[in-house]
């Protein structure tokens, strides 16, 4: 997932060079408690930056 589904400039290894899929608003929306939960599950293993 990117901003936008620009390709990348560089290869993958295996010579590909996959376009990203642009992530829409309502999609954002569902992936922020993603993000805080793994962020708190960091947080409780003791990692210090996130």
């Amino acid at each position: 997932m990117s901003a936008s589904a620009v390709p990348p400039e560089q290869k993958t290894p295996t010579g590909e060079q996959p376009v990203p899929r642009k992530v829409c608003s309502a999609r954002i929306k569902d992936i922020i408690p993603d993000f805080e939960e793994s962020a708190r599950r960091a947080i409780e293993a003791g990692f210090v930056g996130i």
